[in-house]
């Protein structure tokens, strides 16, 4: 609703429409581009997944509320087929600037390292973290030999957990963009920038956006100050609280 009242679907359309920064299940982008007809594509390092926002469209849910209504730019029908947002399986991060920004370099190769590096990382405990097989393998070894009884017992629960934590890749719902002449103009030729709890790539997205004269929306999420020390108020004070990095940011 804020980006259709401050910005309007016209201008929302203008490009490649909308850039939805560390989109999570591409939601938003498919709302977009299928209740407002705005183009969006969406960056963000773990597959997509559309199941909740086809389930709603096809019985109708977004309709239920009248309120809604004056933001729904197109009528229900259960049989229309719906078009699944582009999707850069990317991080956005220094180096993900660079390579979107810079015309110079090498950028088929910038782009193949960025969608490496976005597969290698994997949801566990303790957040999103690189997957490095040989660090695991080195735990999973201390493990056992601390344990060697406990493991022997749990063999089977232990399996099932791994199997748990390392899925295979999938591709996800979204369209993934191959292209790196394609990305590139995806996200330079974007109508807006918007990050909705985008984590680490808060302040990427709105050097993003201020870099390519873009409107933006970002709302921030976690601090992060262990993972970016450097992070200074103009008092020169650490950014460490919510309250200084929207001060930061």
């Amino acid at each position: 609703r804020w980006l259709l009242d401050r910005l309007g679907a016209e201008a929302l359309r203008q490009g490649s429409g909308v850039l939805d920064v560390a989109g999570g299940k591409g939601e938003l982008a498919w709302e977009l581009v299928n209740l407002n007809h705005v183009p969006a594509n969406v960056i963000e390092p773990r597959p997509l997944d559309f199941a909740s926002c086809a389930g709603k469209f096809s019985y109708g849910i977004y309709w239920r509320n009248p309120i809604w209504h004056s933001y729904l730019h197109c009528a229900h029908d259960p049989k229309q087929t719906t078009r699944a947002p582009q999707h850069l399986r990317l991080l956005l991060d220094a180096s993900t600037l660079e390579w979107a920004l810079d015309p110079e370099g090498h950028p088929e190769e910038a782009f193949a390292a960025g969608r490496h590096a976005a597969r290698m990382l994997r949801w566990t405990r303790k957040g999103l973290h690189e997957h490095e097989e040989e660090e695991e393998q080195r735990e999973e070894d201390d493990g056992r030999r601390a344990d060697v009884g406990k493991w022997e017992d749990d063999e089977e629960g232990g399996q099932e957990q791994d199997q748990l934590e390392l899925q295979p890749e999938v591709e996800g719902d979204g369209q993934i963009v191959t292209s790196a002449e394609l990305a590139q103009s995806i996200v330079r030729d974007c109508s807006a920038v918007v990050a909705l709890h985008p984590d680490q790539a808060a302040e990427p997205a709105i050097r993003l956006a201020v870099a390519l004269c873009k409107p933006f929306a970002v709302v921030p999420c976690c601090v992060y100050a262990l993972e970016f020390p450097k992070r200074k108020l103009q008092s020169g004070a650490p950014v460490r609280t919510y309250e200084d990095l929207l001060e930061y940011l």
